[in-house]
């Protein structure tokens, strides 16, 4: 197209200063902390800001003091921990922007590889801020997913979605770019995570029974004949399984393949 670019070399947090831009694209390397307050304040209202975050020793719990230092936040570091680090990333941005009276709304998130990924729309208004704050919180997996799981209180999370689903909806991968197929598919991931939050893992249920996992084709037959047809797979795991109701019918496939319940309920 015929639009123009500007180039600066200058401070990042000097320069969103003095022009309230449309989109900020925040991408470090590390921590997006140290630039997410002027970001978020001087987006235009109704503007976007994505961020970059590599810190993924930090967003997942690998060393629970720099993730309290940094986030404020308690995380297990299992087998949900990149999940965990996206609500963890988006919850610290949310109570950032309350600090000026602004209030996000999360359109894409997403992990990749060695980063994550975050695109949040900012508007301005207290009511919209209070009424953000009441999607941060705590979850504890054993009491919402599995009793597999030990009881934790992990957080504070972003509780609420973490996607846009109309964006994600109108989106479709042009085929002359790299590897299409492979692109659709994570799309199609993505398109699941707001199913539930958090997930069960398939891994984790085999490592508790003592006993391989079965294929994904196989747990999908066993819901749909029980009835249950609200599931996905996730991004956050190649073994993990969203639903939205019902995980205790994929504990009954293990029970049933191994006789053994150990506690389980």
């Amino acid at each position: 197209n015929e639009s123009s670019a500007t180039l600066k070399l200058k401070d990042f947090n000097s320069e969103v200063r003095e022009f309230p831009y449309d989109f900020i694209d925040v991408d470090p390397y590390g921590s997006v902390v140290r630039y997410a307050d002027d970001a978020i304040r001087n987006i235009r209202n109704g503007g976007y800001v994505a961020f970059t975050a590599t810190d993924l020793s930090a967003l997942t719990g690998s060393f629970p003091s720099k993730t309290f230092r940094r986030y404020g936040a308690h995380l297990p570091n299992d087998s949900t921990r990149h999940e965990a680090g996206i609500r963890t990333l988006s919850a610290y941005l949310a109570k950032r922007a309350a600090v000026f009276d602004r209030y996000l709304e999360p359109q894409i998130s997403f992990w990749k590889s060695h980063f994550y990924r975050v695109i949040i729309k900012v508007s301005k208004g207290t009511a919209g801020s209070d009424k953000m704050l009441e999607n941060i919180g705590f979850l504890n997996k054993k009491s919402e997913i599995s009793s597999i799981y030990p009881s934790f209180e992990e957080g504070p999370l972003w509780t609420g979605k973490i996607n846009n689903n109309d964006i994600l909806a109108g989106m479709n991968v042009p085929e002359y770019i790299e590897n299409p197929v492979k692109l659709q598919k994570f799309l199609d991931l993505m398109r699941n995570e707001d199913i539930c939050r958090y997930f069960i893992d398939l891994r984790d249920l085999g490592k508790t029974f003592g006993t391989d996992i079965p294929s994904f084709e196989a747990v999908f037959q066993y819901l749909n004949n029980a009835g249950i047809h609200e599931f996905g797979r996730t991004e956050f795991s190649v073994t993990g399984l969203k639903m939205k109701t019902g995980y205790e019918t994929v504990t009954d496939i293990f029970i049933k393949k191994t006789g053994k319940t150990h506690g389980i309920h």
